[in-house]
């Protein structure tokens, strides 16, 4: 989340609002990954690949404004993310997470790379982070302007972006954790490392999943900028089913400085393996 270059403060909103709903979008294919683990083949000969659909629509009115798709290839070692998010008025997002799979099942981001593109193609920004060397980026623009701010930061283990974020709290789900401590990566106003809580509001039905559900939100706690930013970042809140391995089932959350209210749905696909290249 950043505040572009050049944009009127409405504008900001929106935007912080977009990279919200592209991070949750994201968010999706991770949990459904760690609540479900694939086994990879021998060594690292071959790649399991797990594929999910995300469709979002206006939880007023159910009508579809987006949908999204992505593609996560797992093997002993590593895992990889890649996603795209398209919306009815021309805008999308690409995605691409790189992380470390340890023999303990512990996932730990490598680098992020997220763009956020305009209905014409063109960029409205991109947000970059490097664990190992700690240079984050945060790059806006505005017409033919171009704005990079870039820093080197100090990463904590326990650091992830995007797509990521929820592999942690998947796992720590099923471990029987509830009060939930980890940081993010956002661009908010520039690269920041920020620490995330998240916390289980109580068990809930959903009609779209038979059951008793885990309703979670997730918070950010920005320091002293908390006050200022509350209010223009929009709540989050995800749903996860105890009787599947706390599976991640959809969710609903607030877009544009919380005005319009977004249901979240995933379909996944069943897994395949492909061979790696040598």
């Amino acid at each position: 989340m950043r505040i572009p270059v050049g944009r009127s403060v409405n504008s900001n909103r929106m935007n912080s609002g977009r990279r919200l709903l592209a991070t949750l979008a994201g968010i999706v294919s991770i949990a459904v990954t760690a609540a479900h683990p694939a086994t990879a083949l021998s060594g690292d000969t071959a790649s399991t690949v797990t594929r999910t659909e995300v469709t979002f629509s206006n939880s007023n009115t159910g009508q579809v404004i987006g949908r999204g798709y992505y593609q996560i290839s797992r093997s002993r070692s590593s895992q990889t993310i890649i996603g795209e998010n398209r919306y009815l008025d021309g805008e999308r997002d690409e995605e691409v997470d790189c992380l470390n799979l340890s023999e303990s099942g512990d996932l730990t981001l490598e680098t992020y790379n997220h763009k956020f593109l305009n209905a014409d193609g063109s960029p409205q920004s991109i947000d970059m982070l490097d664990v190992k060397t700690g240079i984050a980026a945060c790059t806006s623009y505005s017409g033919d302007e171009q704005r990079v701010r870039e820093v080197k930061l100090v990463v904590p283990q326990d650091t992830y972006a995007g797509s990521a974020q929820l592999a942690l709290l998947s796992r720590r789900l099923k471990q029987g954790e509830r009060e939930i401590a980890m940081h993010s990566f956002i661009c908010f106003p520039g690269p920041r490392i920020v620490a995330i809580k998240a916390t289980p509001v109580a068990q809930t039905s959903w009609t779209a999943r038979p059951g008793k559900l885990l309703n979670l939100t997730i918070s950010l706690d920005l320091g002293w900028l908390t006050r200022l930013t509350d209010r223009f970042i929009p709540t989050a809140s995800g749903l996860f089913d105890p009787d599947d391995d706390f599976s991640y089932v959809g969710g609903t959350f607030d877009r544009f400085y919380r005005r319009r209210h977004v249901t979240m749905l995933c379909s996944r696909r069943p897994d395949f393996s492909v061979p790696l290249e040598r």
